[in-house]
């Protein structure tokens, strides 16, 4: 087989000449066309770890590298139940580093990171990014150490957002809002049997004091329990429940900023507001309300109260929520495993830090195309190192055709993604954007139908995608259009769409595709 043309990604100044007798191991041989090599970063070496849901690539101690796996794992234990968590097909990427920030992609940069968010001029740096399929953490602890609720935060912020079906607005402004529960993240020592959280915060200063003006009646009212309680004034301060649990006002709206205060009071109210706490009661309220029509008739089944039951209550626990620290339990937090570090391989560490290079470059295209370029390109530069030495690790292949993707070059993406997946790479996106990429080349505009023995290898990527996780709505989108065009569903494919049904209740769109795929006299 002839090795295809090397094909210039749109980073890329220069294409060296040795690149294209690159060696292949014996076993399996693989042609594909070549990365492009760039500069290279130096900084002390670099280890590899691995345990259930992270992968580590560290140039840091033993003792850092611990640390911060052990926030990382603790960290979703202690804000979300088991049911709210989602779940990766593929590892969490964590690329720690100890070398001087640079000007250009490499080491995180402090002017590109994350802020405390503890109302502090300080920046720490960390970077974290959540894709669509896959989640990636970088810091670099150079000169200092390690802050670990910076990474408690990360943790906190991000994963709710690729849960399906997804979780309401008001738990997600409520959790990590800008008043939200954990916005400085939360606090356990090792071995107790308690988390803490902050005192809550406002958005008005003014309704703020008045609201701490009756924490001495308050703390009376509620002590003798929060049922059949009248509304205190405070109850003006707040939207009616109905109104809390709708979709979020614009963020420009008047009313944007005291339903997320509102939100955030809720969901501390129902997680350590209550004595004794009930975070189980509160946390089934949130199943059901991801996957069903939010009602008063299902809010009485879960809090067994109404809604202006429970706002009357919410307008006596303001004050002591905006003076108190709260307190719940933390008892089924799971041992961090032990984390063994070795020196890694060069595939290794191309799959780790390149993976990373590409996700942040997808991330920062909009807002900083220039440092999004350099990223691509020092991502091309990291791929490159371990396919030249003869690496054909379906992972490789997998981030090495996303990068091409993102670079827009369809035909170089779709030979390493073809190859990628023939291996079963783990992951949504290579068998997504395989079937897509085979869609585009099979049609010349949207009123042309796909060759039948095409769309049955397109269908057959789509459904491998559908069984990785996190569930992707575009999946299931383009799912149910290669159904419509094939026929009558087989009993595969019409399980995999209703699947998409559940985990989607809230898209309109994608619910109508998937019903008229599933019966034939819609169409």
């Amino acid at each position: 087989m002839k090795l295809p043309t090397p094909l210039r990604l749109a980073c890329v100044l220069a294409l060296p000449a040795f690149v294209a007798g690159a060696t292949e191991p014996a076993d399996k041989a693989v042609e594909l066309p070549p990365f492009v090599v760039t500069k290279l970063v130096f900084g002390p070496p670099w280890r590899y770890a691995e345990i259930p849901g992270y992968e580590i690539l560290s140039q840091c101690s033993d003792e850092e590298t611990y640390e911060i796996i052990a926030a990382l794992w603790r960290g979703p234990q202690l804000v979300l139940p088991p049911a709210m968590r989602p779940h990766f097909a593929l590892p969490m990427t964590v690329v720690l580093f100890n070398q001087p920030p640079t000007n250009t992609a490499g080491a995180p940069a402090p002017e590109f990171d994350e802020p405390t968010g503890r109302g502090r001029s300080k920046w720490v740096k960390l970077i974290k990014r959540t894709l669509d399929d896959r989640r990636s953490y970088a810091i670099n602890l150079w000169p200092e150490s390690f802050d670990r609720p910076t990474t408690y935060r990360f943790d906190t912020a991000t994963p709710l957002g690729r849960r399906a079906p997804t979780a309401p607005a008001w738990l997600q402004a409520g959790l990590s809002g800008e008043q939200g529960l954990y916005r400085e993240g939360v606090y356990w020592l090792a071995g107790t049997k308690e988390k803490t959280v902050p005192a809550a915060t406002w958005h008005s200063v003014e309704e703020r004091q008045r609201a701490l003006n009756l924490i001495d009646i308050a703390r009376k009212r509620l002590s003798l329990g929060g049922r059949g309680l009248d509304p205190s004034s405070l109850a003006a301060f707040l939207p009616p429940i109905s109104t809390l649990l709708e979709d979020a006002p614009p963020a420009d709206a008047p009313a944007a900023a005291r339903w997320s205060s509102a939100a955030a009071l809720f969901v501390r109210w129902g997680l350590y507001g209550r004595t004794p706490a009930d975070p189980g009661q509160f946390w089934r309220f949130v199943e059901r309300a991801c996957a069903e029509p939010m009602s008063e008739a299902l809010f009485r089944e879960c809090f067994d109260r109404s809604y202006d039951d429970v706002r009357a209550e919410l307008s006596w626990y303001l004050p002591i929520a905006l003076k108190d620290e709260g307190t719940a339990p933390a008892d089924d937090i799971r041992p961090v495993p032990r984390v063994t570090l070795r020196e890694a391989t060069s595939t290794e560490i191309a799959r780790l830090r390149g993976e990373w290079e590409r996700m942040e470059a997808a991330v920062l295209a909009a807002r900083f195309p220039d440092l999004s370029r350099e990223y691509r390109e020092q991502a091309a530069s990291t791929f490159n190192r371990a396919y030249l030495k003869g690496s054909r690790d379906p992972r490789l292949l997998a981030s090495m055709g996303l990068l091409a993707l993102d670079n827009g070059e369809h035909t170089l993406a779709a030979q390493f993604l073809e190859q990628a997946v023939d291996d079963r790479v783990a992951g949504v996106r290579p068998y997504l954007e395989a079937a897509r990429l085979r869609w585009a080349a099979a049609v010349k505009d949207e009123s042309t139908t796909v060759p039948p023995e095409t769309l049955a290898g397109i269908i057959s990527l789509l459904l491998a995608a559908e069984q990785q996780e996190p569930p992707q709505a575009t999946v299931y989108l383009l799912l149910a259009k290669a159904v419509a065009q094939s026929g009558p569903p087989t009993p595969e494919q019409a399980a995999a769409l209703r699947r998409g049904l559940t985990f989607f209740p809230r898209l309109p769109a994608l619910q109508e595709r998937i019903h008229a795929a599933l019966d034939p006299a819609i169409r």
